[in-house]
């Protein structure tokens, strides 16, 4: 697997949480509300919101699993795997909401917030993971 990463208190301690569980948590969440919300949205707007969603979603996915496997190697390799996935994962999306936009001609606001109301309450749960699963650094001793 990918990796353990603490990220809620369990009891005294905390609970690891591996990429499974965390893609559980990421796509439960996503098809469950997006079943409460989708029904009550006319089409044109439901499939804007439908792909704000999935984009959201996977690019939180794709992050998390970038960075629990950086943990584990050098801060070399972190970097390059965060900012360099990063940089692809920025470029996807673009390229992906443009041509939702241009092609498909899905509306640019509910698009847009979807993408945004998603993503944002993913990237909290992703800090505190993946903050949980970093060592704290030794105290300083005073000589």
């Amino acid at each position: 697997m990918l990796g353990d990463v603490p990220v809620l208190p369990n009891g005294g301690g905390a609970q690891k949480v591996t990429f499974g569980n965390y893609a559980r948590i990421v796509l439960a969440s996503t098809l469950l509300t997006q079943a409460a919300l989708l029904p009550l949205l006319p089409g044109g707007v439901r499939s804007a919101v439908a792909l704000g969603a999935t984009l959201a979603a996977a690019n939180v996915l794709a992050a998390f699993a970038l960075a629990a496997w950086g943990l584990k190697h050098s801060p070399k390799a972190f970097l390059a795997a965060v900012l360099g996935g990063m940089a692809a994962r920025m470029g996807l999306v673009l390229l992906i909401v443009a041509l939702g936009l241009s092609v498909f001609g899905l509306p640019r606001l509910p698009l847009a917030l979807s993408l945004l109301g998603y993503f944002m309450p993913f990237l909290a749960l992703e800090i505190a993971a993946l903050h949980k699963s970093t060592p704290s650094p030794a105290p300083v001793r005073a000589r």
